[in-house]
C-alpha cells in the first residue's frame, strides 16, 4: 500500500509541476436577455498566433445548454466551436479573424453577409481589435461563433465596456438552410445588436486538481493505517 501511495503522490506532484505549461484555464459563464439565455464552461490558453493583439488567449474548447426563445430554442447543448482561418492578410485586424457567409436579412449591412469571429478571450477586457474605439468584454468586437447540437450556429461578441461589465454583448444565430454541397449555407434567424448580459465568470484550472488529490491520497493514507493498527491490535 505504502508503495501504491508514493506512486500516486509522484504522479500528481509531476502533474501539477507540469500544469503551467499544459493546462488551459477554466471558466464558467452564463447568458441572459433578449430572450436568450444559456450558461457553460470556456477553457482558453495563452494566443501565440503573431498578428493577434497581445493579452488574447484562443478558445481550446466551450460546452454548455443554449436557449433563444425568439427562434424556438430550449436547452440546447452547446458542442464546440467553428474554427478558425488565420491569415495574415487581415493586418491590421487580428490574425485570427474569420468569417462564415450567411443568408437572411437580420443581419446589418455593414456586416456584408457574414459572421465574424475571431475565437478569442480576454480576460483582463478586450483591446480595440477593429479600430473603432470599442474595448473591454471577455469576447472582442469578432467574438466567437459557436456550434450547436441542432446545427446551428452562435455568433457571440462584445460591444465595449470593462471586463466584467455585463451589459454589452450581441449576439447572432444562424440556421443550415441547407446541407446538399459544400459548404454549408447558414440563415440567419436571430440578431441582437446589443444588450445580453454576461455573467463575470469563475477561474480555474488543472491546479486546482493537485491539492484534491493530495488529500484524497493522505485521507486514504490514513485510512490504511488505522487498519494495520486495528489488525495489530487485534
Amino acid at each position: 500500500m505504502r508503495k501504491k501511495l508514493l506512486a500516486a503522490t509522484a504522479a500528481v506532484m509531476a502533474l501539477s509541476l507540469g500544469a503551467p505549461a499544459q493546462a488551459d484555464e477554466i471558466m464558467t459563464f452564463s447568458l441572459s436577455g433578449g430572450g436568450i439565455s444559456a450558461s457553460g464552461a470556456v477553457t482558453f490558453t495563452p494566443d501565440t498566433i503573431a498578428g493577434d493583439p497581445v493579452g488574447a488567449n484562443l478558445i481550446t474548447g466551450i460546452s454548455g445548454i443554449f436557449s433563444d426563445l425568439n427562434a424556438g430554442l430550449s436547452n440546447v447543448a452547446i458542442t464546440g466551436l467553428v474554427a478558425t482561418n488565420p491569415t495574415t492578410a487581415n493586418a491590421p485586424y487580428a490574425t485570427s479573424l474569420s468569417r462564415v457567409p450567411v443568408q437572411g436579412s437580420l443581419l446589418p449591412a455593414h456586416d456584408n453577409n457574414s459572421l465574424t469571429y475571431s475565437n478569442l478571450f480576454y480576460p483582463n477586457g478586450a483591446p480595440d481589435t477593429c479600430f473603432d474605439g470599442i474595448t473591454g468584454g471577455f469576447l472582442d468586437v469578432f467574438g466567437a461563433l459557436l456550434t450547436l447540437y441542432n446545427g446551428d450556429e452562435v455568433n457571440l461578441w462584445s460591444n465595449g465596456g470593462g471586463a466584467n461589465d455585463s451589459a454589452m454583448y450581441g449576439l447572432a444565430l444562424a440556421a443550415p438552410s441547407t446541407t446538399v454541397g459544400s459548404p454549408t449555407v447558414y440563415t440567419a434567424t436571430d440578431y441582437i445588436s446589443n444588450g445580453v448580459t454576461m455573467d463575470a465568470p469563475e477561474p480555474g484550472s488543472l491546479w486546482l486538481l493537485a491539492p484534491a488529490l493530495l488529500g484524497a491520497l493522505t485521507l486514504t493514507r490514513r485510512a490504511a493505517d488505522s487498519r494495520r493498527v486495528a489488525s495489530m491490535r487485534g
